[in-house]
Order: C-alpha cells, then structure tokens, then sequence
C-alpha cells in the first residue's frame, strides 16, 4: 500500500497540530484548576451540570455566584480538552491505513463512537457554560486575578 502512506502521515500531522494548539491554552486550565481549588468541595460534574441548569431559569445568590461562574468557566473550556483525546485518537488510528486488520478496524470503529460520544457530551456542557455566563456577566472569572487562599 505504498499510496496510503501519506493519509497516515497526515493523521499524525493533524494529531501534533492539535496538541500544540491545546498546548496553548494550558493557562486558562490552569488558572481554573487553581480557582477550583478555592472552593471548599467541588461539587461532582453531574451536580454542576443541574446546578447550572437551574442557575439559567432563576436568579442566583452573589455568594453562589462566583462559585457557578467558576463552573461554568470551566464547562467553557471542555472543547479543548475533548479535541485532545480527539487528536490522540486520530493518530492512533492512521495506523489502520499502514496494517488494515478486522480487529483494528473494529476498534477503531468502536473509538470514532466513543470520541463522537465525547465531543458532543463536550459541546452540550460548552453551550450551557456559555448561556450560564451570559445569563449571569457580573464578574468575569476567566479575567480576574487569583484570590489568596483563605486561612482556616
């Protein structure tokens, strides 16, 4: 199959471009992660997703704001993550077009589900980050500076 090399080098061009472009938004990660942090239990991604959701439809208390902001910040910022799992994915599968197998042809079917799967959980949770966010602008958490961390 010497003529399908090309589609395989371009799988894995694709995958390092992508990493590189996530690569550039480790701040904005980071910079969640650290706010994350603050607050004293996290709630779990199912509770954040409800607790968002009924944030839209009433108004939310200042001090449970910042709390929602956060969250919904970090809902915004799911995209990249998903696309990184999407380019390890892409370049791991460039290696059905060199070794063409049933085995790896069902797995990599089984992989294109799972990715498509995640990328729309991602994008639902994108969407309600952003409405959160607009819903509620007061204070915009991707841009304020860090806060101390409170004493015990």
């Amino acid at each position: 199959m010497p003529g399908w090399e090309w589609l395989a080098l371009a799988a894995y061009g694709a995958a390092v471009a992508l990493v590189v472009v996530l690569f550039r938004t480790r701040r904005q990660h980071a910079a969640h992660r650290r706010r994350l942090i603050r607050i004293g239990k996290p709630l779990r991604h199912r509770e954040r997703r409800v607790a968002l959701r009924a944030g839209l439809d009433a108004e939310v208390d200042r001090e449970r704001l910042t709390e929602l902001q956060i969250y919904a910040e970090g809902f915004r910022l799911q995209r990249s993550e998903a696309y990184l799992v999407m380019s390890v994915y892409l370049g791991a599968s460039g290696g059905l077009v060199l070794d063409p197998g049933v085995w790896r042809g069902i797995l990599v079917g089984l992989g294109a589900v799972t990715c498509a799967w995640l990328l729309l959980r991602a994008e639902r949770d994108v969407r309600l980050g952003r409405a959160f966010l607009q819903r509620h602008p007061g204070s915009d958490v991707s841009r304020r500076p860090p806060e101390p961390p409170r004493a015990p």
